[in-house]
């Protein structure tokens, strides 16, 4: 376990002294930073304390079974009345990463980073950062054991969620012996994997699938480089019915096709925000590409927000990603 004692204590002991606290997933999430904030939200639900999840974004389809199964409130940003003692931010490299939400952090609240991503920025009061760890959702499971807390059943769907999809349904390259471990102990609680896969991966709506369609015809490969890149657009999104959060899977679709070692997908919020999620194969390391953009993420994941026409970010992302082959 890569995470100091110390912090771990100390973020118990911020929590002790805690009354209302708000988790931040991550903006356009994911499953690791919704199962996570949900599996860390109900254990503090359990201390009594008053947990919010916010969110800015809608949470896809697929993971629509975690918020279902529990008591904790998710809000999201407008109207809110309460005001945290506590904000425990979950799965973020950075405070872009939570979007609007940072109008909640001031002198008089505690931030919690808990992340596991290698170009984190320590933006917390108190920092927990396991580079080494596959996903948020296997060191929040640390943290609950380390506290000496007995899994619930909706956790564990939370944080089997978090891991299985952070992990590509463990064949990635960030799958370690200390995953599958973790993997165990949480279905050891007795969880029903096949429904939690199901629903995960087997459930996908029309209009993802209609986007998809879409979105491949424009895609470009350099087989000499093996690159590849791929958009969806505003219009793309009007046409099929679907939202930005069923273009996610995409850029692993990409990557599977033999000769490709790296993928840039774009993602066109509006005229001058494009959000590109970057993937690698092999060898090459993308976070550094998204730290030129001020980006970050993990060697063969990361991702960056640039605020420029699609036309021109893809120049920008394609001559960084040729210079960089």
């Amino acid at each position: 376990m890569m995470m100091k004692k110390k912090t771990i204590n100390s973020i118990k002991e911020v929590i002790q002294d805690s009354m209302r606290v708000f988790i931040f997933p991550h903006i356009l999430p994911d499953g690791d930073t919704i199962g996570s904030a949900f599996a860390m939200a109900s254990y503090l639900h359990s201390l009594g304390k008053e947990v919010k999840i916010i969110v800015e974004d809608n949470i896809p389809s697929n993971l629509s079974m975690i918020p279902k199964r529990f008591n904790c409130q998710m809000s999201d940003i407008n109207g809110l009345e309460m005001t945290p003692d506590l904000v425990i931010a979950v799965d973020s490299s950075d405070l872009l990463r939570l979007g609007k939400r940072t109008s909640y952090l001031n002198d008089q609240v505690k931030l919690v980073n808990i992340d596991h991503h290698k170009t984190n920025e320590n933006f917390g009061h108190l920092n927990v950062i396991d580079a080494e760890a596959s996903s948020t959702g296997e060191m929040v499971f640390q943290l609950l054991k380390t506290w000496e807390h007995e899994l619930s059943i909706e956790e564990a769907i939370a944080l089997y969620v978090a891991i299985s999809t952070d992990t590509g349904s463990f064949k990635y390259s960030n799958t370690t012996a200390r995953t599958m471990e973790i993997a165990g102990q949480i279905m050891s609680v007795g969880i029903d994997i096949n429904s939690i896969n199901t629903e995960l991966y087997q459930n996908q709506p029309y209009r993802k699938i209609k986007l998809m369609t879409l979105a491949l015809e424009t895609l470009v490969m350099d087989r000499d480089l093996g690159y590849a890149h791929i958009a969806v657009t505003q219009s793309m999104l009007t046409e099929a019915g679907a939202t930005y959060e069923d273009g996610d899977g995409l850029v692993e679709f990409v990557r599977n096709i033999e000769g490709v070692e790296v993928v840039a997908f774009f993602k066109e919020m509006n005229n001058q925000d494009i959000k590109v999620s970057l993937r690698a194969k092999h060898t090459f390391d993308v976070s550094a590409i998204a730290l030129q953009f001020g980006g970050g993420g993990h060697a063969k994941a990361a991702g960056c927000l640039i605020k420029e026409p699609l036309e021109q970010a893809v120049t920008l992302i394609n001559e960084a990603i040729k210079g960089g082959v």
